[in-house]
C-alpha cells in the first residue's frame, strides 16, 4: 500500500516539481543575475572610490612631508603640484559599459542553470523528505568511494559517476 502511495505521489509530484522548476528557474535564474550583475559592478565601483579616496589621502600627506623637509611654505608646494587626483570617471563608466555588455550573456546563462538548479532541489526533496533517506549515508558513500581512490582501486572520474548517478545522490 505504501509503494502504490509513493508512486501515485510520484506521478503527481514530479511532473508538477518539474514545471514549476522550469517556470520559476527560468524567471528566477534571469533575476538573480541581472542582481549578481549590478552587485558586482557596485562592488568593483566602491572599491574604486575607496581607493580614489586613499590615494588622494596619501599624495597629501607625502607632500606635507615633502614641504616640511625643504622647510618650503606648504602654500607654496601647494600651488606648484595639485595633489587632487580626477575622480576615476572614466573607469566607473568603463565598468559599467562591460557591466552592460555582458549583461545579456549572464541573463541566458542564468535562464539554463536556473531550472537545472531547482531539478536537483527537487530531487533531492524527494529523496530527503519523501522517501527518508538519511543524508549521512550519502557522506558516508563518497568516503567509501574516496577511500577507494587512495587505495587505487579507482579513479576520481568513476567516483563522480557512481556518486552522482549510482547510489550516491540521484
Amino acid at each position: 500500500m505504501k509503494k502504490l502511495l509513493l508512486i501515485l505521489l510520484a506521478i503527481v509530484y514530479f511532473p508538477v516539481a518539474y514545471i514549476w522548476a522550469i517556470i520559476w528557474g527560468i524567471i528566477g535564474g534571469f533575476i538573480y543575475k541581472i542582481v549578481a550583475t549590478y552587485e558586482d559592478f557596485y562592488a568593483i565601483i566602491r572599491t574604486e572610490i575607496r581607493l580614489w579616496r586613499r590615494y588622494n589621502y596619501t599624495a597629501r600627506k607625502r607632500d606635507d612631508l615633502y614641504a616640511v623637509k625643504k622647510k618650503t611654505n606648504f602654500f607654496e608646494q601647494d600651488a606648484k603640484s595639485n595633489t587632487m587626483h580626477m575622480f576615476p570617471a572614466i573607469n566607473i563608466v568603463g565598468y559599467l559599459l562591460i557591466a552592460i555588455v555582458f549583461l545579456p550573456f549572464r541573463c541566458v546563462s542564468g535562464v539554463f542553470s536556473g531550472p537545472i538548479i531547482l531539478c536537483q532541489e527537487v530531487l533531492i526533496f524527494w529523496k530527503e523528505k519523501v522517501l527518508k533517506v538519511n543524508p549521512e549515508d550519502k557522506y558516508k558513500i563518497l568516503y567509501e568511494l574516496q577511500q577507494k581512490v587512495n587505495r587505487g582501486e579507482c579513479y576520481e572520474e568513476d567516483i563522480e559517476n557512481e556518486f552522482i548517478f549510482g547510489k550516491g545522490v540521484f
